[in-house]
C-alpha cells in the first residue's frame, strides 16, 4: 500500500528504510503492547508485582531477537525438500528474505519456557496468559504487512459496467481481523479457566491449546489466498506447519482434560 503511494516521490534506498522502519516498528509496538497486557493480567492473577515486572521485561527482550533468528532459520523450508542441505540452510539463514510468524514462535517459546522455569511460573497458567495476548501483537504486525505491501494474496480481477479492475487480495487485513476474532474467542476461554478458580470448568493450558488449534485452522485457510510455493503433498510450508500446530494443540487439550478428570475422580 505505502510502496505504491510513495514510490513516485520517495527514492530508494530511503523508501526501503522507511518501509522497514514501519514494518519492524509495528512488530516492536505489538510486542510492547502485549507485554503491558500480560503484565496487567498477571497482576490480576495475584502474581507479585516485582516478579511480574521482571518476567514481562525478560519476555519482551527475548521475543523480537529470538523471533527473528527462529524465523530466518525456517527460510530453507520454503523450498522443496530435494534442495535441503546444511549449506543451503546456512545460505538461507544468512541471505534469505522470507519471514514467517509461526517459525518465529519456536525459539521464543523455548527461551521463555526456560525463563518460566527459572522464575517458578506455572507453565499452564503462564502460557495461557501469554498466548491470550499473542493475537493482538500479531494483528499489529499484520497491519505492518498490509501497509508495506508484503504477504499479499493472489490478484483479484472483476468486471463491472464494461470496466475491469484488478488488485492484490489484501490477505494481511484478513489476518488482522482473524487475530482480533481469535483474541475474543481466547478471552472467553481464559475467563472459563481463571474467572472462578474454585469451580474451574476448564483446566490450565486450555488457552494455549485453543490458540494452536484455532490459529492453525485460520492460517491454513488464509494460505489458500496467498502466493506461496507448494512444498510437499500439495501444501505450502505454512500449511504443513499448521498441521503440526493443530496436532500439538489437540494432544495438549486431550492431556490437560484427562489430567483434570483424573484429579477430580
Amino acid at each position: 500500500m505505502l510502496y505504491t503511494l510513495c514510490k513516485s516521490f520517495i527514492p530508494f534506498p530511503l523508501l526501503g528504510y522507511l518501509l522497514n522502519g514501519i514494518y519492524y516498528g509495528l512488530i516492536l509496538a505489538g510486542i510492547a503492547w502485549a507485554g503491558l497486557l500480560i503484565h496487567r493480567t498477571m497482576l490480576r492473577l495475584e502474581y507479585p508485582a516485582v516478579k511480574t515486572r521482571i518476567f514481562v521485561i525478560g519476555l519482551c527482550l527475548i521475543a523480537f531477537p529470538a523471533g527473528v533468528i527462529s524465523s530466518r532459520a525456517a527460510n530453507m523450508f520454503y523450498f522443496p525438500a530435494e534442495q535441503w542441505s546444511l549449506y543451503f540452510f546456512v545460505d538461507q539463514f544468512v541471505n534469505g528474505d522470507n519471514q514467517t510468524f509461526h517459525a518465529g514462535l519456536v525459539l521464543p517459546f523455548l527461551l521463555i519456557s526456560l525463563l518460566m522455569i527459572k522464575m517458578k511460573i506455572d507453565f499452564g497458567q503462564g502460557w495461557d496468559v501469554v498466548f491470550l495476548h499473542v493475537p493482538l501483537a500479531h494483528a499489529l504486525g499484520r497491519l505492518g504487512c498490509f501497509l508495506v505491501g508484503c504477504c499479499g494474496g493472489r490478484e483479484v480481477s472483476f468486471y463491472l459496467w464494461g470496466a475491469s479492475w484488478s488488485f492484490e487480495n489484501p490477505v494481511p487485513l484478513y489476518a488482522v481481523l482473524w487475530n482480533i476474532t481469535l483474541y475474543w474467542i481466547l478471552h472467553k476461554q481464559f475467563l472459563r479457566v481463571y474467572a472462578f478458580p474454585d469451580t474451574r470448568p476448564a483446566p490450565k493450558g486450555t488457552v494455549l491449546a485453543a490458540y494452536l488449534i484455532l490459529y492453525g485452522l485460520g492460517r491454513m485457510l488464509l494460505e489458500l489466498l496467498r502466493k506461496e510455493k507448494i512444498i510437499a503433498l500439495g501444501l505450502t510450508q505454512a500449511q504443513i506447519a499448521m498441521m503440526g500446530f493443530i496436532l500439538a494443540g489437540s494432544l495438549l487439550m486431550v492431556i490437560i482434560n484427562w489430567k483434570k478428570h483424573a484429579v477430580e475422580s
